[in-house]
């Protein structure tokens, strides 16, 4: 795990890290490869759960996101990880040629799908990002 991740993450609850064998089955059912830096994360610590100024964040264990290896219901390609134990949900899209994370509000519209990084270290340093830079 990157040192800026330890330090943002720091006072986070955590979990027994997972293998990279398990990782990698995971990212073959959804067809995707996860950030770097997730994969990293979760080796660590498979699943955390902690505090972010207004947000509380929660990441699920690597067995437990994107349920049933499925995404969102009516957003496709776009595959929950964790949320924040209300009606955000932080997920992976991956509908164009690189994946990004999100934080999808409480609809299906477009515009409550939130870009907040291109990889798990920026989304935790970025969450909540209710108005990303444009273009994202």
């Amino acid at each position: 795990m990157n040192s800026e991740l330890e330090v943002l993450t720091g006072s986070w609850e955590k979990r027994p890290g997972a293998s990279r064998e398990v990782i990698g089955e995971r990212e073959r059912r959804l067809g995707f490869k996860f950030p770097t830096d997730y994969v990293d994360f979760m080796v660590v610590t498979n699943g955390a759960s902690g505090d972010k100024e207004e947000i509380g964040i929660e990441i699920d264990p690597i067995e437990e996101m994107a349920p049933d290896d499925k995404p969102l219901p009516y957003l496709d390609s776009i595959f929950r990880f964790g949320g924040d134990g209300a009606e955000e949900i932080f997920a992976f899209d991956a509908r164009g040629d690189r994946v990004r994370i999100v934080m999808v509000r409480d609809s299906t519209n477009e515009e409550d799908i939130l870009w907040q990084g291109d990889s798990f270290t920026r989304f935790v340093r970025n969450v909540p990002l209710y108005d990303p830079p444009p273009g994202k």
